[in-house]
């Protein structure tokens, strides 16, 4: 039986059209909010819902573009005078882009239009009283007998619900015509019906009687990150002074925008306040391997302690069956580490995953208001979900499992997490734990937080509410950018460079244009010799199956032969024996006619033998042009490679070499940007030479490695100023090499050849090897560099290997 067949649908419900009591009467966008939680239904407040109220604005435009009988230039500029002025340039810009695309779609006609709540409704009697469910649409065109009603939608999925779809099959009539206007997909598309409306339209009334009685059932989820009510439900409890109503704006910033915002806040706020389109939307159609060991480790120890025993460590096996022998073998490689480390922790239970933990700071802000900007308590939720929750001698234990290194945002996480747990359970005490489940090894970090950490969380998260609430509602230029090596990776790194608008911005965009285009340019030829390369591989790969086929053929056919000379043998012999019988005077008549029988029969083995052989000859020459063809293919190959490989090694080498400074300033104390601009300073005041050394000051400092070596030079020769890196005291020529080398890279603007990987890879080596020879590091960091070294020499290697044969 499915979720929505009944028994007797007539006798448990009376649809029709006449409208429920308004108080009675429940939008399908309510009845879906409220199948996900309960408390998911509340009074309206000010939650920034950026992309709701730009449709809004849209919607209003488009109205007041059909009832106005001027030209068409005249009504376009004046709706969007009188709907979109209040907007910054983008978002101005973006609502302009939609009207002219709703135009298009839907030209001005001579047909009677309609825009004022626009629905259809099915009712039912629930406990006594009359209940509606209602589907929206909005706009109604009519023309004589027949209508199209419409659902405008910007969004990447335009898909109406299930239950809009059964309440419009339900009430459709033969002259009504249902068509969402998809903007963002510039069509229109017919809206789907469905063969059994009244069991889907069952089975949401019976959600909503679900819902009338017991109205405050809370059920954290995937919900929460797009509910209204996050803020006063309870699950993310209000952790400053002040109180929650309607007169506080409100933000909602998820982990992932809390870790944007520590770089660049207009990253985050461009997703969390003004719901800008990203630039890299995709949809994703298959799961990582990171993301099939959080799921497999979630289902096999949530409420299953026996699966905490390493004696059923097997069980995993059987939960991942259906992957492929190299994917389980590194997921249970993986899991063995998981367990063996939560093995360290006695009466441990395991009680969910992917919970929502967070909480609510209300702190100074501003908001707009007939225009102007006035002052406003902001309130912000900061929210995440925790891998696991648990239980270790009834202490609340958050574990995060993680496939890659540490990154010094896991710390702003395990703060969001603890002081959310805490509240939330009314605890004095949290543990988080992070578990790096790496290629080789499994390592963990546990925190332990107290009241007195507690208490300094919640004074850094209300500091980080007070920037959150400087950011001014319908202007996405109000909050500050900040360049950095993130920007290669931002959803709107277009879109940012297109509007940073200050006079000393402009010198950079005009240097990242020149870079932009010419990554572009880069990305095409990569993208040409790909496309050539997979083509080649194609051909190569069709080739080498023609030749296994043909040396098969080849085998088949000499087999063919050996058996026919086989065959030759046994009649010859046959017809020695019938020669014998001629000389022992048998009966001649038979013999004279077996005799003729064999000749007849070894003369068409021989003719066999021959048409084989012929086969055989033309397979082989073929077999031969086809090892030809793939000698040639060979060098063909080798060039596309070595066209990519400088550009891409380079890259490579230059990250690398980035990632291995951050490690040993990391070791040093000097850990993130904060650090090394408080060391940067400190260099300042004591001594003299520094910044004449340093050049332009780095305001992200973790992002230049010539930056950082210069530092670490500095360091050499002043070591009394920064005794933790003086282990480096006798490696001055590495470093300054180190620099040239740079310096020589990034001022020439040719793309780079054999003889510059091969110069650039082996004074990183150099550094490398020298750095290991301090005999500092140990332990994980040593593990580090040593991969470090590794990858460089492999990366290096066959452009060395390549140049000594030249």
């Amino acid at each position: 039986m499915t979720p929505f067949e009944t028994a007797d649908l007539q006798k448990l419900v009376n649809y029709n059209l006449i409208m429920a009591d308004k108080d009675n009467t429940y939008s399908t966008n309510q009845i879906k909010k409220l199948s996900e939680c309960h408390s998911s239904l509340g009074k309206n407040n000010q939650l920034a819902a950026p992309k709701l109220s730009r449709w809004k604005d849209l919607n209003q435009a488009i109205i007041d573009w059909w009832n106005n009988d001027a030209i068409e230039a005249t009504s376009v500029k004046i709706s969007e005078q009188n709907n979109f002025q209040f907007y910054d340039p983008i978002q101005k810009k973006i609502l302009s882009e939609l009207f002219t695309k709703f135009r298009e779609l839907y030209p001005k006609k001579n047909v009677d239009f309609e825009f004022s709540f626009i629905t259809k409704e099915a009712t039912k009697q629930i406990m006594g009283e009359e209940y509606g469910i209602t589907t929206h649409f909005t706009y109604e065109f009519t023309n004589g007998d027949y209508s199209e009603y419409i659902r405008l939608k910007t969004a990447h999925d335009p898909e109406p619900a299930l239950i809009d779809r059964a309440i419009i099959s339900k009430f459709q009539a033969e002259n009504e015509e249902y068509i969402t206007a998809a903007l963002g997909k510039e069509e229109l598309i017919d809206i789907d019906l469905v063969d059994n409306p009244d069991e889907i339209i069952e089975h949401y009334f019976k959600i909503l009687e679900e819902y009338l009685t017991d109205r405050q059932k809370i059920k954290p989820g995937d919900y929460c990150n797009f509910c209204n009510m996050s803020s006063t439900c309870g699950q993310f409890p209000l952790v400053s002074e002040g109180k929650i109503n309607n007169r506080v704006r409100q933000v909602k910033v998820s982990k992932t925008n809390l870790v944007k915002l520590n770089s660049c806040e207009r990253r985050a706020a461009w997703n969390v306040q003004y719901g800008l389109p990203r630039e890299d939307y995709v949809e994703f159609e298959t799961e990582s391997d990171a993301t099939k060991f959080h799921n497999y480790a979630q289902k096999m120890l949530v409420n299953n302690s026996e699966n905490l025993d390493e004696r059923n460590i097997d069980n995993f096996n059987e939960v991942t069956s259906t992957e492929d022998q190299v994917t389980r073998d590194k997921l249970f490689k993986k899991y063995q580490g998981l367990i063996s480390k939560l093995q360290e922790y006695s009466n441990l239970e395991i009680k969910d995953s992917e919970y929502q933990l967070g909480f609510t700071c209300i702190a100074d802000g501003v908001d707009i208001k007939n225009g102007e900007l006035v002052d406003k308590k902001v309130a912000t939720v900061f929210m995440g979900k925790a891998d696991l929750v648990a239980r270790v001698n009834g202490v609340p234990l958050i574990i995060e499992l993680k496939t890659r290194p540490e990154i010094p945002e896991d710390l702003l996480e395990s703060q969001l997490y603890a002081l959310g747990a805490s509240r939330l359970l009314n605890e004095e005490e949290v543990i988080i734990l992070h578990v790096y489940s790496l290629e080789n090894s499994t390592q963990v970090k546990e925190r332990r937080y107290a009241e007195s950490e507690l208490n300094s969380i919640k004074e850094k998260f209300e500091s980080i509410a007070k920037k959150i609430g400087s950011w001014v509602p319908y202007n996405a230029l109000s909050p500050k950018y900040n360049v950095g090596d993130w920007c290669g990776f931002c959803e709107f790194r277009n879109t940012c460079s297109e509007y940073r608008v200050s006079d000393g911005q402009k010198e950079v965009i005009s240097l990242e244009e020149i870079i932009r285009k010419e990554k572009e340019e880069l990305k095409r030829t990569k993208n040409e010799l790909s496309n050539e390369k997979e083509n080649l591989i194609k051909e190569h790969a069709d080739l080498e199956e023609e030749r296994r086929e043909k040396l098969n053929e080849i085998l088949l056919l000499e087999q063919k032969e050996r058996e026919q000379t086989d065959k030759l043998n046994i009649k010859t012999k046959e017809l020695t024996n019938v020669d014998k019988a001629i000389s022992q005077r048998l009966d001649k008549k038979y013999i004279k006619n077996e005799k003729e029988r064999l000749k007849k029969e070894i003369e068409n083995i021989k003719k066999e033998s021959k048409n084989s052989k012929t086969i055989k000859e033309k397979e082989q020459l073929r077999l031969r042009d086809i090892e030809e063809e793939l000698k040639l293919k060979e060098p063909m190959l080798n060039n596309i490679n070595n066209q990519l490989s400088p550009i891409l090694v380079v890259s490579n080498l230059e990250n690398d070499l980035l990632n291995l400074l951050k490690i040993v300033l990391k070791d040093a104390g000097y850990e993130t940007h904060e650090k090394i601009n408080e060391l940067d300073e400190k260099l300042s005041i004591e001594t003299r030479t520094w910044e004449g050394f340093r050049g332009k000051k780095e305001p992200n400092p973790f992002t230049d490695a010539r930056y950082l070596i210069k530092l670490i030079e500095f360091s050499i020769n002043n070591e009394n100023h920064v005794p933790k890196l003086s282990h480096f005291k006798n490696l001055k020529n590495e470093f300054n090499d180190l620099r040239d080398v740079l310096n020589k890279e990034h001022h020439t603007s040719i793309n780079p050849n054999h003889v510059r990987v091969v110069e650039l890879g082996t004074v990183i080596i150099k550094v490398i090897k020298s750095i290991l020879k301090t005999k500092h590091y140990s332990g994980e960091t040593k593990d580090y560099i040593k991969e470090y070294s590794k990858k460089a020499n492999s990366l290096v290697k066959p452009f060395k290997k390549s140049l000594a044969k030249n």
